[in-house]
């Protein structure tokens, strides 16, 4: 049974953040590999004193300037675009009307994600929910998808919630839902309302995890297979996906 879990940063940033990792990793080691066979060709060819190429322009889909007039201020306050090595990314904080029209949002990260290279979402709510995006550039996410996975994400109280395109795997899509337990029995009742998600059929993955005092739970919705639940001890997770 394959199963995923989820991790973040010492904050919010689940797993899915480390897989993509690897991922991001394999996209850069090829980046590499092309520009030294580029820069081997041109050793053969030496270019005359004074007959410099002019410096190469920025990648496609990387120019901050278009990606900022596309951000809707009453939507996503204190945007921050940054230049990567792959394309963008995109922080910021979601406002009360973001949270009271997800559909105008989610229209409006299908719009930016869908003409530009925006690799990279982080997105914070009101209520601490951490929005996240990886992988996508020049494509996106069905909006009704997004603004369905962003309302169940706020009824149920998770604490963050991310959309994947996984690089190595075709793109596939895949969501991530992740929870933070203070007690046995309030992760219990978590889980109880897992009964309530479905996999679209343009989704890979739909993966929920709760992290308890001593359980790690994760429950997979995963395109071909049943529905798949494992708990593991919390303490031996951590240590999976930290190292120590």
């Amino acid at each position: 049974m394959s199963t995923s879990l989820n991790a973040r940063t010492p904050r919010r940033i689940p797993a899915a953040a480390f897989v993509l990792g690897y991922g991001v990793l394999a996209i850069a080691a090829v980046v590499l590999i092309v520009l030294l066979v580029s820069h081997e060709a041109e050793a053969d060819d030496p270019i005359k004193p004074g007959a410099l190429p002019p410096p190469p322009g920025p990648p496609p889909g990387t120019e901050v300037t278009h990606a900022e007039s596309q951000v809707q201020p009453w939507l996503i306050d204190d945007a921050t675009f940054v230049r990567t090595n792959s394309g963008m990314t995109l922080t910021g904080e979601l406002t009360e009307a973001a949270m009271s029209d997800t559909e105008a949002l989610a229209n409006n990260m299908d719009h930016m994600l869908s003409q530009n290279c925006l690799d990279n979402i982080g997105l914070q709510a009101p209520d601490n929910l951490q929005v996240d995006v990886w992988g996508f550039c020049y494509s996106s996410m069905r909006p009704d998808l997004i603004s369905g996975y962003i309302d169940q994400a706020v009824e149920d109280k998770a604490d963050s919630m991310t959309m994947l395109s996984y690089p190595l795997e075709n793109h596939q899509k895949q969501v991530f839902f992740t929870w933070f337990a203070d007690s046995a029995e309030e992760q219990e009742e978590i889980e109880k309302l897992w009964d309530d998600y479905k996999r679209d059929p343009d989704i890979y993955l739909v993966s929920l995890t709760v992290y308890g005092p001593d359980v790690v739970i994760v429950s997979d919705l995963r395109k071909g297979e049943e529905r798949s639940r494992l708990a593991a001890p919390t303490n031996k997770v951590l240590q999976d996906i930290y190292g120590r």
